[in-house]
């Protein structure tokens, strides 16, 4: 998810960390600065993180264990600089984010952005245990591939990297435990995803190490298409696990024939449903955000069910509040808490993104049409299962739709 995962900064920046590890796979420091000081200008923590972890990597393989054969390499290159350059790029607007905030209002964004919205990500103990033995198994394979895996010289600044990574997580980890002790700094910590880069990289770096085991010349120091001569059985193994694993991720990807985005486990509704029934339903979706963007202005805002994510995609229009859409700078952050609390209050049970509703009563109806400008709301049927007192406006006469309505919001 983190290296390709839609149009994101965070997706052309690992594009130019790939580029940049292909340059020191074949030792060539200087351009690898380059690339990574690109990739910080497109998103910082990515390009950043991969900054310090080509560091390590170099103190390691450079200095500290550099093969008798091999020229010392200069750290201080003119392509470090340069990188560092490119790097304010995407350092400047990262630090105008909480320039229009007081430090308590920064505190308070933190706090919503690392315990609230984004905690999946950023809180270990938040994460599923699965998740720790997955990566675990992954950990263990890298340090094994280090320690007793003979690699050859371009392995080594790879593998390194990716130990770095592993090293940047386990911070991560430790900074996971604070919240019970210093909860505000913590928060602040937690912003800065210390385990996206060990996501990434340490398959990576592993996969790197197997294809090199499994075209069994350990002295070769040119990385080229590996052969199926001699093959590991190691190396086998793995490409056989793996080759499981994505026929099996891509057949649970594919039998439903809608988008993950609008699947049922993903937005916590009814996760069981039949293929028919989430097909039916998707369907439902794009008939009522088409009516949206053919029958109204293209200035019109609505609101929305709690759940959806994909309303601005598929209809061009604006939404009041949305889970998935949630800003990055602190003041606007925290606009965004008071929006969602506003409309998806905690009272009524809407904890979970699966809780999607909305208080249906004229005074807060009448005061969100009046504070946000909004005329419509789009309702899942299926959660507010009776006819509302209000004037409905789709479907209407021919139309059809058994999954959504819209109706207009009272105005006196």
């Amino acid at each position: 998810e983190w290296v390709v995962g839609g149009i994101e900064a965070k997706v052309p920046a690992y594009g130019l960390v790939l580029m940049g590890l292909a340059e020191i796979i074949r030792r060539r420091w200087s351009r690898g600065w380059v690339w990574f000081g690109g990739a910080s200008a497109f998103h910082v923590l990515t390009g950043g993180w991969a900054v310090v972890a080509a560091m390590v990597s170099f103190v390691v393989t450079e200095r500290l264990f550099r093969r008798r054969d091999e020229s010392p390499v200069r750290f201080f290159s003119a392509g470090l600089f340069i990188g560092g350059g490119l790097a304010l790029f995407g350092l400047w607007p990262a630090l105008r984010l909480t320039l229009d905030a007081s430090p308590q209002e920064n505190v308070m964004a933190a706090r919503i952005y690392s315990y609230y919205r984004i905690s999946h990500h950023l809180l270990p103990g938040n994460f599923p245990t699965h998740w720790f033995i997955r990566q675990g198994i992954l950990a263990a394979g890298l340090i094994a591939a280090v320690c007793c895996g003979r690699p050859t010289s371009a392995q080594r600044r790879v593998l390194w990297v990716a130990m770095a990574a592993l090293l940047i997580a386990a911070c991560g980890l430790i900074v996971g435990v604070l919240p019970a002790y210093e909860p505000d700094l913590a928060a602040k910590l937690l912003r800065y995803y210390w385990f996206r880069l060990s996501d990434a990289m340490v398959p990576l770096a592993l996969a790197f190490w197997l294809m090199g085991c499994w075209d069994g010349n350990e002295q070769r120091e040119q990385p080229r298409v590996p052969t199926l001569r001699g093959g590991n059985r190691v190396a086998w193994l793995a490409f056989l696990i793996a080759a499981g694993l994505f026929g099996w991720s891509s057949y649970q990807r594919n039998r439903f024939g809608i988008p993950p985005s609008t699947r049922h486990r993903l937005l916590g509704f009814h996760p069981d449903a039949t293929v028919t029934e989430q097909r039916r339903s998707h369907a439902d979706w794009l008939a009522v955000c088409d009516w949206a963007r053919v029958a109204t202005p293209e200035e019109e805002i609505f609101l929305t069910p709690r759940h959806q994510q994909t309303f601005k995609w598929y209809s061009g229009r604006a939404e009041v509040v949305n889970w998935k859409d949630v800003p990055q700078d602190a003041a606007s952050l925290l606009k965004w808490k008071r929006r969602f609390d506003d409309v998806y209050p905690k009272s009524l049970g809407a904890v979970r993104l699966g809780s999607m509703r909305v208080p249906i009563s004229y005074a807060k109806l009448k005061e969100y049409r009046k504070d946000y400008r909004v005329r419509f709301m789009v309702v899942d049927n299926r959660i507010a299962t009776k006819q509302l007192p209000l004037v409905k406006i789709y479907p209407v006469g021919d139309q059809t739709n058994a999954t959504y309505s819209v109706y207009e919001l009272p105005n006196d």
